[in-house]
């Protein structure tokens, strides 16, 4: 990603988590379960997925902001309540996976008219599984990689953006289209540049 877009989206990122830090603690507070955040984001993200299928791209982009929250929250609960585990964090990155290809097949069949398109959101869901499954491989190797330029965090912006700005009337939805493709290009280089880097480790 160029300079100036990270420093944009790193400040957004700040100003985010600065708004949802007070939240985390009223959760803890009220013992509530990692796990029940963590369900109910899926819960979110099937609705905008729902909201996608039926050409409601503006709320379908609300709700992935809702579930977006309760994925950053469920991980800083369970460190504030000391409830985080092995389990805990497979399951919720089972679940974030689960997330995304809900949101893809939504998007899938509301753009079935379009050959294209469908190929490029198969393409971005591919890609996007690539980044992930990368990540967790190279951590069974015993390597950290969290490198490349369209992490998930990145990937769900551009899906945030792309619904709400396409909502937009008269624009026929071009902002999510082009969203699709930057995930679709972007993630499977992001898997690419994965694999080059561990290899380079390994090598070490």
């Amino acid at each position: 990603m160029t300079t100036w877009f990270q420093t944009v989206y790193e400040s957004c990122e700040k100003s985010y988590y600065g708004l949802i830090s007070p939240l985390s603690r009223v959760l803890a507070r009220a013992r509530i379960h990692p796990h029940v955040l963590t369900v109910t984001g899926f819960v979110l993200a099937l609705v905008a997925a729902n909201f996608f299928r039926v050409d409601r791209f503006f709320w379908a982009g609300i709700f992935i902001i809702l579930a977006g929250t309760c994925d950053v929250l469920d991980g800083r609960l369970a460190r504030d309540t000391g409830k985080g585990s092995a389990y805990g964090a497979l399951f919720d990155s089972t679940i974030d996976r689960y997330t995304e290809v809900a949101l893809f097949l939504g998007l899938a069949w509301y753009y079935s008219h379009s050959r294209i398109t469908t190929l490029i959101i198969l393409l971005a869901m591919a890609g996007s599984l690539l980044v992930s499954y990368t990540r967790a491989r190279s951590e069974g190797l015993g390597r950290e990689c969290q490198v490349g330029i369209m992490q998930r965090q990145h990937r769900i912006t551009l899906l945030v953006a792309g619904a709400i700005l396409g909502a937009i009337p008269g624009t026929s939805h071009a902002a999510m289209v082009m969203a699709l493709w930057a995930i679709a290009i972007l993630a499977n280089v992001t898997a690419v540049q994965r694999v080059a880097y561990i290899r380079k480790q390994l090598r070490q």
